[in-house]
């Protein structure tokens, strides 16, 4: 399955496998919404030094994404923590990585004007990626 984007240029993804979208808001910059399923969630740049994005629902955040050194980041949901990192030295494959380092999902990007990604599921059942899959590309595209 892949994020694509449907207009052309416009800062506005799909993953249609997972009834997913990500689209970038006007203002504030950096801003956006995603949905999965019926669930909407806002999406926030948080930071200037160390980069720490956030997914909230209702105004309450339900995730972080904290970079760590070396373009690798730490993503909070609940009391889980998983390991957001890329996977080869070109930087164009990255990998979700729970506690025991199982590979819950990677993108690998594609190469091309448009950006986008092909998704490759791991261990983990995609109807709990949800949260993960949109704040990491939220990540990557911001």
């Amino acid at each position: 399955m892949d994020w694509k984007q449907p207009e052309g240029l416009r800062r506005h993804w799909l993953l249609e496998e997972l009834d997913a979208e990500l689209l970038f808001k006007q203002l504030p910059v950096g801003a956006a919404q995603g949905r999965m399923g019926d669930d909407v969630y806002d999406l926030r740049d948080n930071g200037l030094l160390r980069k720490r994005r956030t997914l909230a629902a209702d105004g309450t955040v339900l995730a972080t994404l904290e970079e760590r050194a070396g373009g690798c980041a730490t993503l909070r949901l609940g009391d889980a923590e998983y390991n957001w990192k890329p996977v080869n030295l070109m930087g164009t494959r990255w990998a979700l990585r729970d506690a025991e380092g199982q590979t819950l999902f990677a993108y690998t990007v594609k190469p091309g004007l448009v950006k986008g990604v092909h998704v490759e599921l791991g261990t983990a059942p995609p109807e709990t990626l949800g949260i993960p899959m949109l704040l990491c590309w939220y990540a990557m595209v911001l």
